[in-house]
């Protein structure tokens, strides 16, 4: 219990460095561009990427079958076959 709240509470603290991580790029690029348009230059990048990641989500979920129970098929199949022959 304590260990799988621990592993949240590090997930939290990455994703929430990652947002400060972006927030320095764009305090980097206002040194160069107004401050508007550095965090702009950054969302946009970032909704790139999340539509990126979206496209290859759905390609590669388009590709995936749905999983064959083929043991289950299989002993469907023979036990129907041995009740067929016994009736």
């Amino acid at each position: 219990m304590i260990a799988g709240g621990l592993a949240v509470a590090g997930a939290v603290l990455a994703v929430d460095g990652i947002g400060f991580l972006f927030a320095a790029l764009a305090a980097g690029l206002s040194e160069a561009l107004p401050l508007w348009l550095s965090l702009l230059i950054v969302a946009l990048v970032l909704f790139l990427l999340a539509a990126v990641a979206v496209l290859f989500a759905k390609r590669s979920a388009s590709k995936a079958t749905p999983p064959q129970p083929t043991q289950a098929i299989e002993e469907a199949t023979r036990t129907v076959d041995t009740v067929k022959s016994h009736v």
